[in-house]
């Protein structure tokens, strides 16, 4: 609770937009790196960086459900969506990072090289994934945040 002086809101995007039109500013907030990134390219004033003590690790998926119509045309897709020349378009166009090698070297180096993006091998061990995580920590989660947005 040290950070609430420095924290006008707790929340996504739009709560920085709103900090930032706030002549008061705040501190810091915390978002993902996708949303960060061309804000700061956009806003002088912002800065992005990674936390030194680790983070959380956020992935996207495709899955198929169970309850699929038409699972080969859903896999057809899933492998579109994989294909190389498809991710690389994607990634440009979303800004969204990719977990593929061959995409990876055909980015532009100002992106590729950005540690706030695709952070080194040794920042990724400080940083945790959270996968299936217990009812009872998803609990402490849930309490927290809305203690924190409470006092927002």
């Amino acid at each position: 609770m040290k950070q609430k002086s420095h924290v006008n809101a707790y929340g996504a995007y739009y709560w920085v937009m709103e900090a930032i039109a706030d002549e008061a500013g705040a501190g810091f907030a915390p978002l993902y790196n996708v949303d960060a990134y061309p804000l700061c390219a956009e806003v002088e004033a912002l800065n992005f960086d990674l936390p030194k003590e680790g983070s959380i690790m956020f992935m996207d998926a495709a899955a198929i459900p169970s309850s699929c119509k038409n699972k080969q045309a859903a896999e057809l897709f899933i492998r579109f969506l994989c294909d190389t020349e498809t991710a690389l378009k994607n990634a440009q166009y979303t800004g969204h990072l990719t977990p593929f090698q061959s995409v990876y070297e055909e980015l532009p180096q100002k992106l590729s090289q950005l540690p706030q993006m695709y952070p080194s091998a040794d920042y990724l061990k400080t940083c945790e994934a959270l996968l299936n995580l217990p009812e009872d920590i998803r609990a402490l989660y849930k309490a927290y945040d809305a203690e924190l947005k409470a006092r927002t």
